[in-house]
């Protein structure tokens, strides 16, 4: 008798300890994900679900997407820093010849 009761918490301990884990690996390796798709207009728009939403979109940018906008941004100041460099000197210097005393 002693011992079935002992085999019945154990079974029932095994199964509490599996949910906890389920509940963790979904909380920490899906949740991100699906709260990334849930709030990241730009998520909406790769997904193709865009047009489902109304024209105000959310605020919120996931990490991916952040990340993403700020390359974008470095790359295109770098490139407008590139072509707006001048290719003269800044200070032109006269020939003597053309100096006025």
């Amino acid at each position: 008798m002693g011992n079935m009761i002992l085999l019945q918490l154990f079974i029932l301990a095994v199964i509490v300890v599996s949910i906890g884990q389920i509940c963790l690996i979904g909380r920490y390796l899906l949740w991100p994900r699906v709260h990334r798709i849930t709030h990241c207009p730009w998520c909406w728009r790769d997904a193709g679900i865009a047009n489902d939403f109304p024209p105000p979109w959310s605020s919120t940018i996931c990490s991916y997407h952040d990340h993403q906008v700020r390359q974008q941004s470095r790359v295109r100041r770098l490139t407008r820093q590139l072509v707006a460099a001048p290719t003269q000197p800044a200070v032109a210097a006269r020939p003597p010849e053309e100096v006025q005393v």
